[in-house]
């Protein structure tokens, strides 16, 4: 970065904090702007058609700047994202009528195609991960996590053809993976953002010590690949966030196995959820069945159309829920209009817990929480708890046991963001509390 020799106390202050910064275009907040210096001013102010001007005009070396009203920053943030650039938000962290001398300001979010919280960026439909690889001598740990909901997961693969597999499936808009790894084709060909990380990020050390950070209640024991991709995960969700968002889940394991794997080329002539002609939902299996009333609904949907059961047993159990409503066509009206004033809890509850949250935002939530309350007493509790064969309990029932390296976990299953996994003896993951 070409500085003027010559730099007041604030340009010292925006040249130290860019020095930490310097792959992601830096937002410093100046009163009720945001303005952008030096080069990221050259690149924000063609990507973003605003005005270039200078500071210092008189000066034998002017700085290039331009900027926007405070209150304009989410629109903004989305058009660099989608250039395919990165954004460090730089926020005043003080009262400015209080300072005592420069105002102190601070790195408050960073914002990457894989860690939008909100925006107009975020399809309603779909889910926004961000993908973590850790490769070994010939599998590899998977980590996903997608910060605008909370989900949290995590897997082993044991080729580059599986592998690509589950990242077809899921579609993360970025993939973190180590420096110096050479992508397989069909990863380094995707077209998805890839970001290396110093090595050191995805050790089993580092996963442990992040996992203790993030969620205290879990013993963490022993190490597997997908320790080091759940460590790298954590890593850039807190700083890029500058925080460990409450509303994360902790990672939840799962089979590839479990679903019917479809091949890429399989996938595009399906035409399940992408259509062949422009790559959108029109004209797919997607578009023609679904009639969900909530975005998390449509997200749902989407996940179970991609992700097809092989257990007889978990086809049966699902065949069995849907009945149970096709049955009662008053309990599935009243579910139905409630369902249609909850709104997107998931992302709403993620935007809170993230700081991200407005006053509308606030009142739809506490709308959304009275909806699934009213909705949960009146419509889906007496079907789960009418016996214990109820086919509902399925869908409701608080705990459903899962099986990872030869140790059973309990996930308990609330209709809330947080979940708890407890079990005993040597696994990955297990809770310090009693169930």
């Amino acid at each position: 970065m070409n500085a003027p020799r010559t730099l007041t106390p604030m340009m010292r202050q925006y040249l130290d904090i860019k020095d930490r910064h310097r792959d992601a275009i830096l937002l410093f907040r100046m009163g009720d702007f945001f303005e952008i210096f030096f080069e990221d001013a050259l690149a924000a102010s063609s990507l973003l058609d605003l005005t270039l001007t200078s500071r210092d005009k008189d000066s034998p070396e002017p700085i290039p700047f331009c900027g926007f009203p405070h209150h304009q920053v989410d629109a903004y943030i989305a058009k660099l994202i989608a250039a395919g650039r990165r954004v460090a938000v730089c926020d005043q962290v003080e009262d400015p009528a209080e300072a005592k001398g420069i105002v102190r300001r601070e790195v408050v979010r960073i914002v990457t195609p894989g860690m939008i919280v909100g925006g107009e960026l975020l399809a309603q439909d779909r889910n926004n991960y961000l993908a973590a690889i850790r490769p070994g001598d010939r599998a590899f740990g998977l980590a996903l996590v997608d910060v605008s909901t909370g989900d949290f997961c995590f897997t082993e693969v044991q080729s580059e053809t599986a592998l690509g597999s589950e990242l077809d499936r899921f579609a993360p808009t970025e993939i973190l993976h180590p420096e110096g790894w050479e992508a397989p084709r069909g990863v380094a060909d995707s077209g998805r953002c890839l970001s290396p990380l110093p090595v050191d990020r995805f050790t089993d050390e580092n996963g442990r010590a992040q996992l203790v950070v993030a969620f205290p209640e879990l013993d963490v024991a022993g190490g597997t690949l997908a320790m080091g991709a759940i460590g790298a995960a954590l890593g850039y969700v807190a700083w890029t966030q500058q925080r460990i968002p409450s509303h994360l889940t902790p990672p939840r394991y799962y089979e590839p196995d479990e679903r019917l794997i479809v091949d890429p080329i399989a996938e595009r002539n399906l035409e399940r959820v992408r259509s062949l002609v422009d790559g959108g939902r029109g004209g797919t299996l997607l578009s023609i069945v679904d009639r969900t009333r909530t975005p998390m609904g449509a997200r749902l949907l989407r996940r179970w159309l991609l992700e097809p059961l092989v257990r007889p047993s978990a086809i049966r159990e699902r065949h069995d829920a849907v009945q149970a409503l096709l049955d009662d066509p008053m309990r599935r009206a009243d579910l139905v209009h409630a369902l249609g004033a909850v709104g997107d809890l998931e992302r709403l509850n993620g935007k809170v817990t993230t700081g991200r949250a407005s006053a509308r935002d606030l009142v739809a939530l506490a709308g959304a929480l009275e909806k699934l309350l009213s909705s949960s007493r009146v419509s889906v509790t007496p079907a789960c708890h009418a016996s214990n064969s109820s086919p509902m309990r399925s869908i409701c029932s608080p705990t459903s046991r899962r099986t990872y390296g030869g140790c059973s976990w309990t996930h308990r299953r609330w209709p809330w963001p947080r979940a708890v996994w407890c079990g005993t003896g040597s696994i990955p993951l297990s809770t310090r509390r009693g169930c």
